[in-house]
């Protein structure tokens, strides 16, 4: 065994649970997004009062599009992606991903945006896994890439980019 292996070792062994715990989430959220891998991932624990309640109202309840952000800032703390499922305009049941935002004060917004997921696993390595504590402030942006087809993603702004610098001095 080689210096980096025992290093490795090390590193896990020191882990935290919740540690552990957010590098398999962001394993599974990239397996999700890559393929399609079914199942649910959420970034809050559904079974804390705060938790259950985000996801029934996630899951349940009415929620806003994500598109009616657009260009608008918002401050992003957790998700929830999960496989859903529609028709589409010819009658056939199309299979999807749908992604749930909620803001720092809970607030859902739902997507089915392949850009958006991306945006989340750029966002990753940089902020952590959510929740994220203080929120991340974004703006929604919306691309036409076809007929109808739009690409949305979450930018993180200027303003939240220049906290990292002044954060590492």
């Amino acid at each position: 065994m080689d210096t980096n292996d025992r290093e490795a070792l090390r590193k896990i062994d020191n882990e935290t649970p919740a540690e552990r715990n957010a590098e398999y989430k962001l394993t599974l959220f990239g397996k999700m997004q890559r393929d399609g891998s079914p199942g649910e991932l959420m970034s809050y624990d559904p079974q804390t009062q705060q938790g259950a309640m985000m996801h029934l109202q996630a899951t349940l309840g009415e929620v806003p599009d994500l598109q009616s952000l657009v260009n608008q800032k918002i401050l992003v703390s957790n998700f929830l992606v999960h496989d859903a499922s529609s028709l589409n305009e010819k009658g056939k049941l199309e299979e999807w991903k749908r992604i749930v935002i909620f803001d720092a004060e809970g607030q859902p917004y739902s997507c089915g945006s392949t850009g958006v997921g991306k945006s989340l696993a750029v966002m990753f390595p940089i902020w952590g896994m959510m929740p994220w504590i203080p929120p991340v402030e974004c703006v929604v942006k919306v691309r036409r890439t076809g007929n109808k087809n739009i690409w949305m993603t979450l930018e993180p702004t200027p303003e939240e980019i220049a906290k990292l610098s002044k954060a590492k001095k």
